[in-house]
């Protein structure tokens, strides 16, 4: 049933096209027949102006030649020095013209959208490399040698690679010192060491700093007191796969009672032994 009512359908569409088929062919017979005569006399009025305008030519010529030899050539040779065929008025009426427009709009679009997509590719592949590099933090974990007082106290760093490539060429450059209050500035120190390593991703190296001089016991007391702290600071700085120089800022410090009994008793939890100063691994 359903095939029988599509082939209907199909048959009538088919007697409608025919039909108007039919209907269009003497009207365009009709049109040709207007648009020959229309123009034979378009060809006939143009034959009738073309002669005026030779008249008009010849009368001019003698006027000019004979009638008027006080011509003023300046007039004549007004546009001859201008290269251009056109008067500089007539540069106005490009912009009534709409396929000159189109294409102006055209054009700036085009520009725009080549810009656009450069700025695309280019903040693309910033963010693959932002994703891709390496981020290398350094963690204080052990204080070495505070109970001996006659050897060289320092601190004990895990430096680990947070990023999807390796970091290489490390160097610290830090300081050491027992102050009242923290460093205002991270990247004034006194010391370098080159690590001269590599940190692959997800894995971790240890170094370790040491204060240059042995401490004295007055300065071990006011540690322990809170009255001062023992603190570490610097620069980390390496180079990540896409051959650029990264950096990595630290600051810590340790002392107060806390520590102190910590010191004395191992049981004590670690908790707070270790504080964690402005600025430390801020990474750029």
């Amino acid at each position: 049933m359903l095939n029988a009512k599509i082939a209907l359908m199909i048959i009538l569409g088919l007697f409608v096209g025919f039909g108007a088929f039919a209907q269009l062919q003497p009207l365009q017979k009709q049109t040709k027949k207007i648009a020959i005569s229309y123009n034979e006399r378009q060809i006939k009025e143009n034959k009738e102006i073309s002669q005026a305008q030779n008249n008009d030519a010849e009368i001019s010529a003698f006027y000019f030649h004979y009638l008027a030899p006080s011509y003023n050539l300046q007039e004549e040779t007004k546009y001859e020095d201008c290269n251009c065929k056109q008067t500089p008025k007539e540069w106005g009426n490009i912009f009534y013209d709409p396929v000159a427009v189109f294409t102006g709009i055209l054009a700036v679009c085009t520009i725009l959208l080549v810009g656009a997509g450069a700025w695309q590719v280019v903040t693309a592949r910033a963010a693959v490399r932002r994703q891709l590099r390496a981020y290398i933090s350094i963690t204080p974990k052990i204080i070495l040698n505070w109970q001996n007082v006659s050897d060289k106290i320092g601190v004990s760093f895990d430096i680990k690679n947070h990023g999807q490539t390796p970091g290489t060429n490390i160097i610290f450059n830090y300081s050491v010192a027992i102050m009242e209050k923290p460093p205002q500035d991270l990247t004034i120190t006194d010391r370098q060491f080159d690590q001269k390593d590599t940190v692959f991703p997800s894995a971790e190296i240890s170094w370790r700093s040491f204060k240059k001089d042995i401490i004295s016991e007055e300065e071990i007391m006011a540690v322990e007191k809170g009255i001062k702290r023992f603190y570490i600071w610097g620069v980390m700085n390496y180079r990540d796969a896409f051959k650029k120089t990264r950096k990595t800022s630290f600051s810590v410090s340790f002392g107060g009672p806390d520590f102190a009994r910590f010191m004395k008793d191992k049981s004590v939890p670690t908790k707070g032994i270790f504080r964690y100063e402005e600025h430390h691994n801020d990474a750029t």
